[in-house]
């Protein structure tokens, strides 16, 4: 009886290990230096779309930390104030979720949340699912055996988390997890030392095509992410990323960090013709895959951050959005630098806004169509 139990046992970690370590076999590999060094000094942005998002004393963002959209609406998360802001795809404010507290239906602090079949799940620091209707009216909560700090939904069921946090220590920076069955479908462990210490401020999930990918400084890894399990996609090579040993380093010792090596990557987002990411440290630089000639591209990014304001943070239908913060747009000059462009065009029920930018106006939503010329 003991050695069946052994064997068993035996299996069990084999396959724990198995699932944790990954085989980077069929990753494809792009060299990063190559593509910087033969960058494009054409444009990749072929029309650009503002959207700007009515400003009343019921729907001031203080701070966008989130922002999602599905069908024609636009969600908005705003940490400080631990409120969802809903807004409709002409700019007009619809509703907002602001029920922090301690009792039924109210949260103490809100990391993230996902949009699935016309329910809005807020992810609350104690390790929680809050779910509302469009209305913002409470329907039911569901209690998770970990907390973490970002999330993705693949399915109903289905949820992708970033740092996941049990009993006090980050066990996994990444964790597919079947949300109805309360388990793990596969994780990506955290490295000792990196990132079982230290969070990231910004979210690494890019969920577009039914798929999250997720990067992992760790590894210099495009991780994609489907119902199925975790798989390594895209391996970076750069002379500019940091060593392991840098980056136990930068954990230890923030102050120490070297700037002038690859941040992270931001914005991996993908629609029917291109895969596209942007990376920092050093100058910042685009990155477009062509899917239909399986070509990579690289253009200096920082040629159009006035027109894209921001890295992409998701994508509607064809488009790659993204956003600027009137407050950091110079206010009226902002409008004339927008009408010198040619493929720029200004939508919504609240185009008069721009015309009197202040500092207190709300975020502008971009949509992007890109070309990789």
């Amino acid at each position: 009886m003991n050695n069946i139990l052994i064997n068993i046992l035996s299996i069990c970690v084999l396959f724990f290990s198995c699932v944790q370590k990954k085989d980077n076999t069929f990753a494809e590999s792009v060299d990063l230096d190559s593509l910087m060094s033969n960058k494009r000094d054409s444009s990749f942005i072929q029309q650009v779309q503002y959207l700007p998002l009515e400003t009343n004393e019921n729907s001031m963002i203080a701070r966008l930390d989130v922002i999602k959209k599905q069908g024609n609406k636009i969600f908005i998360l705003d940490k400080t104030l631990s409120t969802v802001f809903i807004f409709n795809d002409k700019g007009d404010f619809v509703s907002k979720i602001n029920k922090k507290g301690r009792g039924p239906g109210e949260y103490l602090y809100l990391k993230d949340f996902f949009v699935s079949n016309d329910k809005i799940h807020l992810l609350d620091c104690t390790g929680q699912f809050f779910i509302y209707d469009m209305n913002g009216h409470f329907i039911n909560e569901i209690k998770l055996p970990f907390q973490a700090n970002y999330c993705e939904n693949l399915t109903d069921s289905i949820i992708v988390f970033q740092e996941i946090n049990i009993e006090g220590k980050l066990e996994y920076s990444v964790g597919l997890y079947r949300i109805d069955e309360q388990r793990f479908i596969d994780t990506l462990k955290t490295v000792a030392g990196i990132n079982d210490k230290m969070e990231n401020f910004h979210e690494l999930l890019y969920k577009s095509n039914n798929k999250v990918n997720y990067y992992s400084a760790t590894d210099n890894m495009i991780y994609q992410i489907t119902p199925k399990g975790i798989t390594p996609f895209i391996s970076l090579k750069n002379k500019d990323f940091p060593t392991l040993d840098e980056l136990k380093m930068y954990a230890e010792y923030p102050d120490k960090k070297d700037y002038d090596k690859i941040d992270n990557l931001w914005g991996i987002f993908e629609n029917e013709d291109y895969l596209t990411f942007s990376f920092f440290g050093i100058l910042p630089h685009q990155v477009i895959y062509s899917k239909s000639d399986h070509q990579y591209s690289c253009y200096l990014k920082v040629k159009y951050t006035s027109q894209l304001g921001s890295e992409f943070v998701g994508v509607d239908n064809d488009c790659f959005v993204s956003k600027i913060i009137p407050s950091n747009a110079g206010g009226a000059s902002f409008l004339e630098l927008l009408q010198s462009y040619k493929n720029i065009q200004i939508i919504g029920n609240h185009k008069e806004q721009l015309k009197k930018l202040k500092t207190e106006a709300n975020p502008i939503v971009v949509f992007s169509n890109i070309s990789a010329n």
